[in-house]
């Protein structure tokens, strides 16, 4: 059986997932596809619109056979991160022939030019960047002047200026990262890409009657209060029940709903710089600009964006935020990185046919567990206490009963 890999958030499901899901089948042939997918809190440092359960199920609506759980302290992380953490599950469960993502550039040349000197990191590029480190600018800025000044002498100025072009997508970005753990680890999994379809990462627009609108662009209608009738168009049939249902029993959420549960958090820290930077991503001089702005914590949004800076983008303090309210430490990414299980969220027919033979496979692979409460509270703490937390805050704001995560039941 071949079987492919995706890792993604589906915050929400949309047609852009559907349309990758289904020309990556059709293109490589595979029977059946696995995805890693974040939990209740999602890369840029926030909440999911929707718990992890309900976009398990819009996973599996949308063509997914199997969904697995990336650990929060990954999935809340940075690209280098995410892409460790969801590469470390699709290599441990030996069962996954090629990993497929969307990208602006559409082909994997890029992607091999630059993967080698990133994992590799020659003198030359080492050097450059240490340079570009200490004028002031963001990593990923850094990075991205370090590259380009590496193969000045190696490509065409044109060339060159396409390798700024090409870093400064954010999916490109992130592909990157998937290919850099592949190599790091040696991995038989194959990257693979198709070019991303409809509307930017970063688009917020939302044009009715469009089909392929960006997971913000329906975020942003699903919190307008205007009505969802015209999702209908931009996510699968099959999802949009899903969808419907979730807005109507639940609450979408965001970062502003667990405001005062962060301030609770820096207050209890008692604001000092050496206990707040114990915490993964907060450096000592945000730790500094948090205890001199504590006075105007209200809302998590808005507190975010006082904190952020030339060197630390609104991203990055979001994480950081979210990283002490969720108690995550810097010990805490290894394990989430390493990982030692592998939380099963859903699975249709074919994906227990896939369980079956990551089950049969022997060796050291991981087994996706679907009652983690049998599992030591010491791998588990920072995972339940992410959705417990998640669920309390949806509980309260939706009026209904709160559901533990070890009550919660596999998708299928």
């Amino acid at each position: 059986m071949k079987v492919i890999g995706i890792i993604a958030e589906y915050n929400p499901f949309h047609n852009g997932h559907a349309y990758l899901i289904r020309r990556a089948r059709e293109i490589s042939g595979a029977d059946a596809v696995v995805a890693v997918m974040s939990g209740d809190f999602v890369q840029r440092g926030l909440p999911a619109v929707f718990d992890k359960y309900t976009r398990t199920a819009m996973a599996l609506a949308g063509g997914c056979d199997l969904v697995l759980e990336l650990p929060t302290a990954a999935a809340a992380s940075s690209a280098q991160r995410f892409a460790e953490g969801s590469v470390a599950i699709l290599n441990g469960i030996g069962v996954v022939d090629e990993l497929w993502f969307g990208s602006e550039s559409g082909d994997m040349d890029f992607f091999r030019l630059l993967a080698p000197v990133l994992t590799d990191e020659p003198e030359e590029y080492r050097n450059l960047l240490k340079r570009q480190l200490a004028c002031g600018g963001s990593f990923p800025r850094a990075r991205e002047e370090a590259l380009a000044g590496y193969f000045a002498d190696r490509e065409s100025t044109e060339k060159c200026e396409k390798i700024r072009e090409f870093l400064e997508q954010p999916n490109n970005i992130l592909g990157l990262e998937y290919c850099i753990a592949l190599r790091k680890t040696g991995s038989a999994v194959v990257p693979r890409t198709l070019k991303r379809h409809g509307s930017d990462y970063h688009d917020c627009s939302f044009k009715i009657g469009g089909r392929f609108h960006s997971a913000a662009a329906i975020r942003s209608r699903i919190f307008s209060g205007d009505g969802l009738d015209p999702l209908a168009d931009s996510v699968p049939s099959e999802v949009f029940g899903i969808l419907e249902n979730a807005c109507t029993s639940s609450v979408p959420l965001r970062e502003d709903d667990f405001s005062e549960m962060l301030l609770y958090q820096l207050l209890r820290e008692g604001l000092e710089s050496q206990s707040l930077s114990r915490y993964l991503d907060v450096t000592e001089d945000l730790a500094g600009r948090i205890q001199n702005h504590i006075g105007v914590c209200q809302r998590f949004s808005e507190f975010a964006e006082l904190l952020s800076a030339k060197n630390m983008p609104r991203a990055q303090v979001n994480r950081a935020l979210l990283h002490i309210l969720l108690n995550i430490r810097k010990e805490d990414l290894h394990r989430a990185i390493h990982p030692e299980y592998v939380h099963l969220l859903g699975f249709s027919e074919k994906g227990r046919e896939i369980l079956r033979e990551i089950k049969t496979g022997g060796g050291e692979r991981l087994c996706p567990v679907a009652k983690i409460s049998s599992l030591p509270p010491e791998l588990t703490r920072t995972d339940v206490f992410a959705s417990n937390l998640y669920e309390s805050v949806r509980a309260v704001r939706s009026g209904k009963k709160f559901l533990h995560e070890f009550s919660r039941q596999v998708m299928r």
